[in-house]
């Protein structure tokens, strides 16, 4: 909560100055009020990377503090998780998680590719390229990516830190 806490107030104030030109915009397009609404809520909440639709209204990069939010609540229960496990849990997990973060890139790839070229000439909606860009699941994979290699290290045995590695 106190990481949260951090870069919220900064958001919060950020978000409040500008506000006013989000809605203006909004205006201009003739956006429906109840749809101004919603995405003035999702964007005070930073819980618009929950929905692939509104991940980019108003500020686009803070869809990320949106799936940052997420993964730092998670944390209380996902580190006591990580430190229960041994040197070899530890190694599997992180092949997990690599193996679906691997996924996930090459499905952004694909989707990408169709959403950026259109070779179908269709209309086409970003719903799925959003997905896979902006979900919260994927911030908190890359989180726990990062906590699971920081903890394999931490269990190395002193032998095994003067090893000379090739």
């Amino acid at each position: 909560w106190q990481k949260v806490m951090g870069y919220y107030p900064l958001h919060f104030v950020t978000l409040s100055v500008f506000t006013p030109m989000f809605v203006q915009v909004e205006r201009w397009f003739k956006t429906p009020l109840k749809t101004t609404l919603n995405r003035a809520f999702l964007s005070f909440t930073m819980l618009q990377a929950w929905f692939p639709k509104e991940a980019e209204i108003w500020n686009q990069p803070t869809w990320f503090l949106s799936a940052l939010t997420f993964s730092n609540l998670t944390m209380p229960a996902i580190l006591p998780a990580v430190a229960r496990l041994s040197k070899d849990g530890l190694k599997k997990l992180f092949y997990a998680l690599t193996a679906v973060s691997l996924l996930q890139k090459i499905s952004y790839s694909e989707t990408s590719r169709f959403h950026v070229h259109n070779v179908t000439k269709k209309d086409t909606y970003p719903l799925i390229w959003n997905l896979t860009r902006f979900h919260p699941f994927w911030a908190l994979i890359e989180m726990t990516m990062g906590i699971v290699a920081v903890r394999e290290v931490m269990l190395d045995t002193p032998e095994e830190r003067k090893k000379e590695t090739v």
